[in-house]
């Protein structure tokens, strides 16, 4: 996500902030301010202290997700903290209708693991002390009331206060609003039964509806972020629809309905100025390199790698293609689906394959070609 940053690494998967966790700073400083009159030390120490700790709940949250995901073999690129909560970014989504389901229910468990690990706290207290957790909670879930806690300590209304977060948070996600967790599992409930697109499309809408009814109460009650949640959820659901819409599509596509027998293949001795002179002739934006003494593919170039490499003043004419090819190359069956292919170059971050028959190379794919597909597959439709 553009506008983040890295700032730890767990499990192999790195844990970044965007830049508008910033905001988060200025407004603990409003509500210290607007309730003491002052920059109180102590208060501003527990707020700060609460919300870093909703944060780090959030960030666990997500490592249910990809912990579990990584279970199944789905790789977790990265985790992205914001304002608004947290997303773990999976490669892929598993396909089978159990593992979703499970992918998607340990976020919620993680939070309902940490109210248990809390709750431990307030067990071993007293009666009268529990007793003064009770109202607090109670207090926590209905603010209206006229319940008065006291005899606590700020870090017992610490504890309430992640108690109470945490089970809002997994009450929260799991509302089958897709593709919020809860949506994520009814898809995955509605899949054991239906095809994945026919579950997708009725999760979506079935989130789409409980996003409107959340941005009208968002609205009613003045309340900016519910509104803007139920924005965020509505138009998630129709772009996820969408996707799914699309591997269906790619799916049912063999990658041998789309190969380009017809391809060049770039002598990796040849300079960039003969390379260059080649690019306005075709419509290939990718070309493989080839060995010839070995002969055999050793990587492949961009038209725009040629073009960077062209502008770059340390680069002469006598640099050759080997030079700057990127040497990662990946091989697919030309009986696989356009959907595999597809998961392939985003695994590999390749926007070119060789298609081989069995052992014989017969064409290439690419991105370029991939995109070109989607977007007639959707004028079509």
């Amino acid at each position: 996500m553009k506008g983040s940053f890295q700032i730890a690494r767990f499990f192999g998967i790195p844990v970044e902030v965007h830049w508008t966790f910033g905001l988060i700073v200025l407004w603990i400083l409003y509500v210290v301010y607007d309730k003491t009159g002052q920059f109180d030390p102590q208060m501003l120490f527990w707020q700060t202290l609460f919300v870093l700790s909703i944060f780090f709940c959030v960030m666990l949250h997500e490592f249910g997700h990809a912990l579990t995901a990584r279970k199944y073999g789905v790789k977790t690129l990265d985790i992205i903290l914001s304002p608004i909560g947290g997303v773990a970014r999976l490669d892929r989504m598993p396909e089978k209708p159990l593992q979703e389901f499970w992918v998607a229910l340990a976020g919620p468990l993680v939070n309902v693991g940490i109210i248990l690990l809390l709750s431990v706290y307030v067990l071993l207290q007293g009666d009268i002390k529990k007793s003064q957790f009770l109202d607090l909670l109670y207090l926590v879930v209905n603010p209206q009331s006229n319940t008065f806690a006291a005899g606590l300590s700020q870090f017992d209304y610490y504890v309430v206060g992640l108690i109470g977060l945490n089970a809002a948070l997994a009450l929260f996600n799991l509302l089958p609003a897709f593709p919020l967790d809860g949506g994520r599992i009814f898809r995955a409930l509605l899949s054991m039964r239906l095809n994945r697109l026919q579950a997708t499309r009725i999760a979506a809408r079935t989130g789409q509806l409980l996003a409107i009814v959340l941005g009208l109460y968002g609205i009613a009650n003045g309340n900016i972020i519910t509104a803007m949640i139920g924005v965020f959820v509505f138009s998630t659901a129709a772009g996820e629809y969408n996707y799914v819409k699309m591997e269906d599509a790619l799916s049912r596509t063999t990658v041998n309905d789309l190969v380009r027998t017809s391809y060049t293949l770039v002598p990796d001795s040849w300079h960039i100025p003969e390379m260059l002179q080649l690019i306005p002739h075709g419509l290939e934006k990718y070309f493989i390199v080839w060995d010839e003494y070995q002969g055999k593919p050793t990587g492949w170039v961009s038209d725009k790698m040629l073009f960077e490499a062209n502008k770059n003043a340390s680069l002469n004419d006598l640099t050759e293609i080997a030079d700057i090819q990127n040497t990662t190359l990946v091989e697919v069956q030309s009986s696989d689906s356009l959907h595999e292919a597809f998961n392939v170059m985003r695994t590999h971050q390749v926007p070119i394959l060789l298609v081989k028959k069995e052992d014989e190379l017969i064409g290439v794919l690419d991105m370029g070609m991939v995109d070109q597909f989607i977007r007639m597959t959707r004028s079509l439709k």
